[in-house]
């Protein structure tokens, strides 16, 4: 799931996103607690190589390094 907020000055997206965030690292009905979560912040053109790194298992980057 992707969730993205956008919005003008004062419209509460930062109170939203914080909300939002408690949740999802909450998780008050266990339902995602084998998924990774990945909180995306700073500049687009920085995101890509991080989606792309989280996409490779773990163990799997361990070996590849």
């Amino acid at each position: 799931m992707r969730i993205a907020i956008s919005g003008t000055h004062g419209t509460g997206k930062t109170t939203l996103a914080e909300a939002i965030c408690a949740l999802v690292y909450d998780d008050p009905l266990d339902a995602w607690a084998d998924l990774p979560v990945l909180e995306l912040n700073g500049p687009l053109d920085a995101r890509l190589e991080t989606v792309v790194a989280t996409l490779v298992p773990l163990p799997e980057r361990r070996m590849a390094r």
